[in-house]
Formats: structure tokens, sequence, C-alpha cells
């Protein structure tokens, strides 16, 4: 599924050029990093609380990035698919929402979530 394009893309694709490390920790590290460079210019804020995961009960998101004239961006990090408790999140919440997805190519969107695969460091 294709969407339009929509505020923030310069943004995206500079995340899409990330490569990161093959674990949860270091990827999200890795996109934090991306986010706080000096091309976004932005704050990420880690484990950000949401009042409800999509089950009712309260969850965190991996990040939230804060950047200047931009939407909110909510980005869960996943493995080699999104979740669907990710899915779930992401849809609840205003602004621009994004799985990134390392070790895989892909790029397209599932239930208005935007998902991004990252290239793994070395490869």
């Amino acid at each position: 599924m294709t969407s339009p394009r929509r505020g923030g893309d310069w943004a995206i694709e500079q995340l899409r050029a990330v490569r990161v490390p093959d674990d949860a920790r270091g990827m999200v590290a890795a996109v934090r990093a991306c986010i706080e460079g000096p091309t976004i210019k932005g704050v990420a804020i880690p484990e950000a609380h949401v009042n409800d995961r999509g089950d009712g009960k309260p969850g965190r998101v991996d990040l939230v990035a804060c950047c200047p004239g931009l939407p909110l961006l909510f980005i869960e990090c996943d493995r080699l698919s999104p979740r669907a408790k990710s899915i779930a999140k992401l849809k609840l919440l205003p602004g621009r929402r994004l799985v990134l997805l390392r070790g895989v190519t892909r790029d397209d969107w599932v239930d208005g979530v935007q998902v991004i695969g990252l290239a793994i460091e070395g490869t």
C-alpha cells in the first residue's frame, strides 16, 4: 500500500540511510543518534510512555522524535517484520508513525503506519 507524501519526508529519508547493529538496543541507539545528529537536529525520547498500547493497557514506544518544523514522529524498532503490537500502539497516536525493521529490505504501509527496512552494519 502506498501513501501520499507527508510532512517530514526529508527526515524519513535520513533515517532510511541509517545502518544499524543487529540488536534491539543498538538499533534504537543508532536511530536516536541520527535524529539528534546535525542533519535532522531533533530530540528523541526513548521508551516514551503511551496510555494505550492497543489493548487498553499502558505501554511504551521505542522513540518519540521531536524535530524542528515537523509533526511528532513515533517510532517502533522491530526485527524482521512489524509486530502486531507495534502497529496497534502506533495506530492510536497522532503524528507520523513509523516501524523500522533491521536486516530486511522493505518500504510500505500497514494500517496507516509506514514500515521501512534498515540495513545491518557491515552488510
